[in-house]
């Protein structure tokens, strides 16, 4: 299945300006489920690009199944934050060097 999404960024608060995030936009970069119908995401700020220590931004990342290039309809939505030294999506937190999600990981759907 074609998938696509519309991340929207807020309350930034890093020193550095906002970076231009690579998504799967809908309309122009879209991707696909994997045969059973499952998709990784990628959230990460570099801890030492951005400072201070906590910053970063709140983030609402709404999918879609692409029906056609003008046709999305909505299947999830992963909301949370992305800091310099934390991520939260959907209420999963990981925090500290090495606070990457292990692959796999399931996030729940609110």
């Amino acid at each position: 299945m074609w998938i696509c999404e519309a991340p929207t960024h807020t309350n930034w608060s890093c020193t550095q300006n906002l970076p231009t995030p690579t998504i799967n936009a809908c309309g122009s970069n879209p991707s696909f489920t994997d045969s059973n119908g499952q998709f990784t995401d990628n959230w990460s700020l570099n801890r030492s690009t951005y400072t201070p220590t906590g910053c970063g931004c709140d983030t609402v990342d709404t999918w879609y199944l692409q029906a056609s290039p003008a046709n999305n309809i909505p299947m999830g939505v992963l909301s949370g934050y992305i800091h310099n030294d934390a991520i939260k999506i959907n209420g999963l937190e990981c925090s500290g060097p090495n606070r990457g999600m292990k692959a796999g990981t399931t996030i729940p759907n609110q």
